[in-house]
């Protein structure tokens, strides 16, 4: 995962993260209220506020969580960069540091939002508020030093070139002031063809000038390649920093090697410490690699013979360059160019060679299938039982078939067949069994003509023009059968009789109707 450190945002320290986080509150919420103001009310002004503040500590927080990556997760150019310059493990404590204040800041708000509901007072109210925001202020004091500490790294490595660690690139590899950066400014400016790209590295006589990674960018054949320069090596056991990063970069970047020799030896190592570095290096370079001879241009390089250097050039590729006059600039690009394409063609070969020889083997279940399931993946197959029945088809010159009407042959078979289904009624409770359930509708019948009976208007009895129709109820239920036998129904009882109470009620209305409106014969005109 490619990462860039030039899109963290600044980190605010604590004065200014309270001062912030405040001030927006102070705008967002309500500023105004009274103590003529009703309790609920007044506990929802203050509980606004201590939420408003808390939810801007806190987002104010995760935005710098979220800013800054996740160690683990870079690329292992990336991650062992940024533990190279600083430490792993303090990286990780100050930003734990960070989400534990986050869940401090919100225990705290829910805290004096629990008390705030228990207030009699605006006082007490306005009281839990201050000493709310208070408690959070003093959260946000404790990460001084943690605000401090990655705003150093976002400064640091924000200054560091943006380099894709996945992308084509070359890498320039050698002892101090041997003419890597030289190198670089030419080939880029030769590629680009304008000012922008003039001394992209700085070049000067003493060693060390190169400190940190120098990126730069070209196009050969419509792909882009980016060229790295290093800082110089030194035959020693013990690297400092500046070093370091070079072995970072052999370590973790698949690129095209480009080892610089200088056979003037003005840069001040020998020729034979020149080789003996890259002896070292060797292992950590790989087979993508290009011996450079630099300073072409000075009658020393011209004039000089070594036998260890002639066994060690032997069966290596090496071209000779010059920066001042551009000898052979073009030629080391397209062979370094041509080389890095055709090893990265030849990797993805091999990854596709890899997956199309690999065997995907199907792990037997632990369950065992079903009958229908193994003959449904078709690892049983079912047997069919075929009867080979042979129906002559031509008989003396006539087909046979023709004369063979399936239709009146099983209408003959309906017609004279004896069948075992017949419409049967089939009793299956006993005599005993018949009675109960005769006595329990006589129970149903009875309870129904009881519910109907209460349900009338209770009125006296003098009242009524009918007898009470709920005596002799046992009697009327006996004889239920007989009505049943006649067409009729204990329900039908039961209507006739609501009938009959509901004729003599409507008599009775209509008698206290004329009592209550009750006129004289007299002419209306003689009342008025």
């Amino acid at each position: 995962m490619t990462f860039i450190f030039k899109s963290i945002p600044p980190v605010l320290q604590h004065t200014e993260l309270i001062d912030t986080s405040l001030n927006k509150t102070q705008r967002q919420t309500p500023t105004m209220i009274h103590k003529t103001t009703p309790l609920p009310q007044i506990r929802r002004f203050y509980s606004t506020k201590i939420k408003t503040a808390a939810s801007n500590f806190t987002s104010h927080l995760s935005s710098i969580l979220t800013s800054f990556p996740h160690i683990d997760n870079l690329h292992p150019f990336h991650s062992t960069l940024l533990s190279h310059f600083y430490n792993k493990d303090t990286y990780k404590i100050h930003l734990s540091h960070i989400s534990t204040t986050i869940s401090y800041i919100n225990k705290t708000a829910s805290h004096f939002l629990s008390l705030i509901n228990h207030t009699t007072t605006l006082f007490q109210s306005k009281t839990l508020k201050k000493a709310a925001l208070g408690k959070m202020a003093n959260h946000i004091k404790k990460l001084k030093n943690t605000l401090q500490y990655l705003e150093t790294i976002r400064q640091h490595m924000s200054r560091l070139p943006q380099i894709n660690p996945t992308t084509r690139t070359i890498l320039l590899i050698g002892h101090p002031n041997t003419g890597k950066s030289s190198f670089l400014n030419t080939l880029i400016n030769i590629s680009g063809k304008n000012d922008e790209y003039k001394n992209i590295a700085a070049v000067h006589s003493y060693p060390f000038t190169t400190q940190n990674l120098t990126l730069a960018h070209f196009v050969y054949n419509t792909l882009s390649f980016q060229l790295l320069d290093t800082p110089g090596l030194i035959n020693s056991t013990e690297k400092n920093s500046i070093e370091l990063q070079t072995v970072i970069a052999l370590l973790h970047l698949k690129s095209v090697v480009l080892f610089f020799i200088d056979l003037s030896e003005s840069c001040g190592y020998l020729v034979e410490d020149q080789i003996l570095l890259y002896k070292n290096v060797e292992s950590l370079i790989g087979n993508n690699v290009i011996i450079v001879l630099s300073k072409n241009d000075l009658e020393e390089c011209k004039k000089y013979e070594n036998n260890v250097f002639k066994e060690f050039i032997e069966n290596k590729k090496y071209i000779s360059i010059s920066t001042v006059s551009q000898q052979n600039i073009e030629e080391i690009k397209k062979m370094a160019c041509e080389m890095l394409v055709s090893s990265r063609i030849e990797e993805k070969k091999e990854i596709l060679e890899k997956s199309s020889n690999r065997l995907i083997m199907k792990g037997n279940s632990k369950k065992e299938k079903s009958l229908c399931c193994l003959k449904k993946e078709g690892e049983i197959k079912e047997e069919i039982e075929t009867v080979d029945v042979v129906i002559p088809e031509f008989l003396q010159g006539k087909n046979f078939t023709d004369f063979i009407d399936r239709h009146e042959e099983a209408l003959n078979y309906l017609k004279n067949g004896d069948f075992d289904v017949i419409r049967r009624e089939y009793d299956l409770l006993s005599f005993e069994e018949k009675e109960t359930l005769k006595d329990i509708f006589n129970e149903k019948k009875k309870r129904i003509i009881l519910h109907l009976e209460k349900s009338r208007s209770k009125l006296p009895e003098k009242w009524k023009n009918i007898p009470n129709n709920s005596e002799n109820i046992d009697e009327r239920i006996e004889d239920d059968s007989n009505t049943r036998n006649n067409g009729t129904d204990v329900l039908d009882i039961v209507r006739d009789n609501n009938k009959e109470n509901k004729t003599g009620e409507k008599l009775r209305k209509e008698n206290e109707y004329r009592m209550k409106h009750h006129t004289s014969s007299k002419a209306k005109h003689l009342y008025r």
